[in-house]
């Protein structure tokens, strides 16, 4: 079984064992598990482009300015549909 020391160990070592430039799509990131992996993704990747798509335009202007905070060499693009 994989414990939550396994899982922050590997992505503490995403910044040094993967390309910066990394660019991720996220479907219904606009809250919970989707949003909270979104974010650990942003958090620990060098120069990622990220696609999210949701419903809420408020929530995911909401994101993207905390991505934009915890990496700002980032690039967040947020797409409304349902």
């Amino acid at each position: 079984m994989i414990s939550l020391s396994d899982v922050q160990s590997s992505n503490s070592r995403i910044a040094s064992s993967l390309h910066p430039g990394l660019v991720a799509v996220f479907v219904g990131a606009t809250n919970g598990i989707g949003e909270a992996t979104l974010q650990q993704f942003v958090k620990h990747a060098r120069q990622p482009r990220v696609y999210f798509i949701g419903r809420s335009q408020e929530a995911g202007d909401r994101i993207a300015a905390e991505c934009k905070t915890l990496n700002p060499d980032g690039g967040y693009t947020f797409i409304k549909a349902d």
